[in-house]
């Protein structure tokens, strides 16, 4: 919800020209005419609120008073379907198509991960100027940039799996950091053109210093590997065995946040490609109403009677994001995703 204050000057000048002729048997003819002018200038004092009722509904709530006029208006627009915003498609359907993604996936996840595991295997082990195994930095993001790049162009040809290339842009950036490359508080920004522009992200993000003969003490480096290589391990087990969807459901606290909460999950660059989840009864194992979802690193917005409370993952470490954030739905996703005010967590069933 989003509200609005201001004025508005109004000025009207209308102009009304009428003419009536009427002609009689023995040809005499009678003309009516009138011409009228209305003039009317105000300023209106305006105040309301825009609002969004789901992914595709939205409004607004408009409110105007002046010297001898006031009025409000209120309008609902629901966007059902359009150039990049299909309708959501039934559960069965989509459960299908996941599968069908996961087939032709799994080949190509496989030989990144082939690849990657040769990479690893073929890294010169130098010495460091400790004295200790080192690998060069050079080398080490070279195998880095190559497996992330695709990664991104194997995951980008699917709209559905957006979340999941920013969850691979995250466990590349955790492996970095790890490598001693730099950790950036930033909020990215994602570039306009077709679905998944994965690589225009790749600007700004850490990277290995790459100087003449650097390198990396192999200990550290080691670490920072196992980091991608799970990761790639991970998508490529995934896709080889149809587990590219999740079922999760929603459980906020009635007590704290109010009857007829919800949860919007969505890509963070992408709000609009989001699923809406609505609640079922808080303590009630196993959930009564789970609803698939595709595997990803995700933001949120959990809307309840006490407003709106949001997780960017758009914005690494912004205060204002509420726990867990981002939401990852691949290594441990939550059966139950349960919220209160301070926050959301995990929920297991006994």
């Amino acid at each position: 919800m989003l509200p609005f204050a201001g004025v508005r000057h109004r000025w009207i000048d209308l102009k009304i020209d009428g003419e009536l002729a009427f002609r009689s048997p023995v040809a005499a003819e009678t003309r009516l005419q009138t011409r009228t002018r209305l003039e009317s200038e105000t300023t209106l004092g305006l105040a309301g609120f825009d609002f969004q009722l789901g992914p595709r509904l939205f409004g607004s709530l408009e409110t105007s008073v002046g010297e001898d006029d006031y009025g409000a208006a209120l309008r609902v627009v629901a966007l059902l379907q359009g150039p990049g915003l299909p309708p959501p498609p039934p559960p069965g359907d989509q459960t299908r198509r996941a599968r069908e993604i996961a087939d032709a996936l799994a080949p190509r996840l496989a030989e990144i991960e082939a690849a990657f595991l040769a990479g690893r295997a073929g890294l010169t082990l130098t010495v460091g100027p400790d004295g200790q195994p080192a690998y060069f930095a050079a080398e080490l993001e070279a195998l880095l940039a190559t497996t992330e790049a695709d990664l991104f162009a194997a995951l980008g040809r699917y709209p559905q799996l957006e979340a999941l290339g920013d969850w691979v842009r995250d466990r590349f950036d955790e492996s970095r950091a790890a490598l001693g490359a730099p950790r950036l508080a930033r909020a990215l920004r994602r570039t306009p053109g077709p679905p998944l522009v994965l690589a225009a992200l790749r600007e700004s993000r850490p990277r290995l210093a790459q100087g003449p003969g650097r390198t990396v003490p192999r200990s550290r480096g080691d670490a920072g590997l196992d980091v991608a290589e799970a990761a790639v391990v991970k998508l490529s087990y995934l896709a080889a065995r149809r587990l590219l969807q999740v079922q999760i459901a929603f459980s906020p606290d009635t007590e704290e946040l109010g009857e007829g909460a919800t949860l919007y999950v969505y890509p963070r660059f992408n709000r609009s490609g989001g699923m809406l989840l609505g609640a079922y009864p808080h303590g009630d194992c196993p959930p009564t109403r789970e609803q698939p979802i595709f595997r990803g690193a995700y933001s949120f917005e959990v809307r309840s009677d006490e407003g709106v409370r949001t997780c960017d993952a758009a914005r690494p470490g912004d205060p204002g994001s509420i726990p867990p954030c981002p939401l990852d739905l691949v290594n441990d996703p939550p059966p139950v995703f349960a919220c209160r005010r301070v926050g959301c967590y995990r929920e297991d069933c006994p």
